[in-house]
């Protein structure tokens, strides 16, 4: 009789217990998670990476449409986003993987709401699109549409629960195969029924969610960080988290096939099995070029393959990249038939300054693959450089594009008959022709009327003063800037203006005065030359540098003449003028018209003469310089792109008003303007002034006279000049 007492009590506290757990679930189920399982999923079981043959589309989706970068979904052959045209402009829009992509809107009426997530999920054959958001009035919602825009159910959250999920922002949502809909937050998971109404929440064990998304074999799985990354499986019935198991990487889940999903760590992608403690290696994405930070969206489809959507944050000029991937067969090589274009260069940050446009081109050509190689340089001058190109020139094989640094660099190799004429190159082209750059620009690569290279950006030098000092007209005589250096003694510049710096940049702009090329006379024994140095001589300078102390420079004196350099168009905001504390002025360098002369900076790509696949070093110089990726509000050689990049700087800025803009405006119809006096520095010009400012400098100091000075110089230069004939 006792031992069946003993029993019924036992089973009966195991019974209450138990009702009691099941109460307390019920009516505090936001509140208890459960973590289950003590499996890992930290190491790799496979490290054997697998071979895919790569292929790159363009989705065909900026510049006309804006999607939210949290927006993109894969569901079966199609790709969904939300396009962000504004507020109360949004849309779905779709676009076909199989097919040539074409984005197509969907018929969902969105107006007069904001989507924060989406979701779609696959039904017989039927597209379900979810949609979480909120009003104009910041109400939340969450609605299911069909594919032809039939609403089949809309919840408005009340107060409350808008409130939560404006604290707790969704950043992603899934749909499981019973239509029950998880809408991620750093925080959260907050669950909803297969009509949109809120059940619970499943709160983060550890610091914060990562990612949510579908297994192959319907279950949803989630990320969360702790002293590690974590994975777990979404309990819906129970609120919780159960198999929960550490993992590699940094817990960026996509959709797998079977029972698997798609695991990153930022240099790799894996597949892992949960159920079976599984996780092999698939790729690393250097190996195909691709920035795991540009990778939007992935899934493995039915067939193996695996797809993936790239893309630069919120950059709308950057295309949306269809990345699709497949195993390749026994015997096949990924890239094979790629011929490999070589880009030479003297400096070890090139490939990090044009790896993107390197890495975008290597995805959709199929028949090149651009690398770089650094030519190691002993020394630190230009001249090491030059020495070590040279002695790479030479070597057996050649590479094929050569990045040159100034017009001096290319007009050297030029000479020596190693870069190829472009001109045929661009008659041939189909895509662009001389008439997309600059006559004025093109020029500057040009040699007796031969273009050996093309720049893909510049900017220019000038001069930069007051004009409450100086006058608003850019441009002056060489008789003009003395004048005014000597009705402004002791004029400052953060570089110091002494003698021999003030004869240089008179030399710049008007060198042609006393070294006439064409014909090889030198004129500097003439009564207009011993004038300038005279005048120069007897001037009152400040030598003295003033980069440490430009602040006070710029309050404490009005005579301010420095040398600047303008490569963007955010100087039409006038920040100089707001900088300096008055509107200024670029006079540019003294010439006889009095007319505003500038000097161009730029680097180029020119075509090596002895490359061996000179139609695939075109084929990146071409992409190189008209693409319209990654802009910025710098000046760009190829016109398109200089006009995207000016619309790209205006709509980017906030005015106050329209007659801002409009300021705005003007100062960078003026700044196109000037860029038409830029030239280049030649080897010619540059040789000349050395010779003129090392005998000079004598004479500045009181070592020789006048007509010595002059005569020295004379005899120097005419030498060679006859040198050159």
């Amino acid at each position: 009789m006792k031992q069946k007492f003993l029993i019924g009590s036992i089973l009966s506290l195991f019974l209450i217990i138990f009702v009691t757990m099941i109460g307390c679930g019920e009516s505090d189920k936001n509140s208890k998670i459960e973590l289950m399982g003590e499996s890992s999923l930290s190491f790799c079981t496979n490290n054997t990476a697998k071979t895919y043959i790569m292929d790159y589309k363009d989705a065909q989706v900026t510049p006309d449409y804006r999607p939210l970068s949290t927006s993109f979904c894969l569901s079966g052959e199609k790709l969904y986003f939300v396009d962000n045209q504004g507020v109360t402009m949004q849309s779905i829009c779709e676009v076909s993987l199989a097919d040539s992509p074409k984005t197509a809107k969907l018929p969902i009426d969105l107006s007069e709401v904001a989507v924060d997530a989406l979701a779609v999920e696959q039904n017989e054959g039927a597209s379900i699109i979810y949609c979480l958001g909120h009003t104009l009035t910041d109400d939340s919602f969450l609605a299911a549409y069909t594919h032809e825009g039939e609403l089949l159910w809309k919840k408005d959250f009340d107060e409350k629960l808008s409130k939560f999920l404006q604290e707790n922002p969704v950043k992603d949502l899934v749909a499981d195969a019973e239509g029950r809909i998880y809408a991620l937050s750093s925080s959260c998971i907050s669950l909803f029924d297969t009509t949109g109404e809120y059940q619970g929440k499943v709160e983060c064990p550890g610091k914060d969610f990562v990612n949510i998304s579908n297994c192959g074999d319907g279950r949803i799985y989630v990320t969360y960080r702790g002293d590690a990354t974590f994975l777990a499986e979404v309990d819906f019935t129970y609120f919780r988290l159960s198999e929960t198991k550490e993992l590699i990487g940094d817990g960026v889940l996509y959709e797998g096939q079977g029972n698997t999903l798609l695991v990153s760590d930022g240099s790799t992608l894996y597949s892992c099995e949960p159920q079976k403690d599984r996780i092999e290696k698939l790729f690393e994405y250097v190996s195909y070029d691709i920035s795991s930070s540009k990778v939007q969206e992935a899934i493995q489809m039915e067939n193996g393959e695996i797809v993936m959507i790239s893309w630069g944050l919120l950059n709308q000029y950057k295309p949306v990249e269809i990345l699709s991937f497949r195993l390749a067969k026994e015997g096949e090589l990924a890239g094979d038939g790629k011929q490999v274009i070589t880009v030479l260069s003297v400096s070890p940050f090139a490939e990090e300054l044009f790896k993107e446009v390197v890495v975008e081109f290597n995805k959709q050509s199929r028949d090149y693959k651009v690398v770089f190689e650094t030519i190691p340089v002993k020394g630190n001058t230009k001249e090491d450089g030059v020495s070590a190109t040279n002695t790479r020139l030479l070597a057996k094989e050649s590479a094929d594009l050569l990045l040159l640094y100034d017009y001096e660099e290319m007009e050297l190799y030029q000479s020596q008959g190693a870069l190829e004429d472009l001109t045929s190159y661009l008659e041939a082209s189909e895509k662009v022709g001389k008439e997309d750059f600059e006559e004025w620009l093109l020029q500057c690569f040009e040699v007796d009327g031969k273009l050996y290279g093309l720049s893909r950006a510049f900017g220019f030098d000038t001069l930069l003063g007051r004009s409450s000092e100086m006058g608003e007209s850019a441009g002056w005589t060489e008789e003009e800037m003395l004048d005014w250096l000597t009705a402004h003694p002791c004029t400052k510049a953060e570089e110091g203006l002494s003698k021999e710096y003030i004869l240089e940049l008179v030399l710049k702009g008007n060198l042609d005065a006393y070294a006439d090329r064409e014909n090889g006379k030198a004129y500097f024994e003439t009564e207009c030359f011993q004038k300038l140095l005279s005048a120069i001589n007897h001037l009152e300078v400040d030598a003295a540098p003033y980069y440490d102390d430009m602040e006070s420079l710029y309050d404490r004196d009005r005579a301010i003449l420095t040398q600047v350099y303008v490569a963007s168009f955010e100087d039409a905001t006038g920040w100089r003028d707001q900088l300096y504390g008055d509107q200024m002025v670029y006079r540019g360098y003294p010439n006889p018209s009095g007319s505003p002369k500038f000097f161009l900076h730029m680097n180029c790509l020119s075509i090596l003469s002895r490359s061996k696949c000179k139609e695939g070093a075109y084929a990146f110089l071409e992409y190189f310089v008209t693409s319209k990726e990654e802009y910025s509000s710098g000046f760009y050689s190829y016109k398109e792109a200089n006009s995207g990049a000016r619309e790209y700087f205006v709509n980017q800025k906030v005015f106050d008003e329209d007659e801002e803009r409009e300021k705005v405006e003007k100062q960078i119809d003026t700044l196109l303007e000037l860029m038409e006096y830029a030239t280049v520095d030649t080897m010619f010009h540059q040789t000349i002034r050395a010779i003129v400012l090392e005998e000079s400098q004598a004479y500045f100091q009181g070592h020789k006279t006048l007509e010595d000075t002059c005569r020295i110089i004379q005899n120097r230069v005419q030498l060679y000049l006859d040198e050159k004939q």
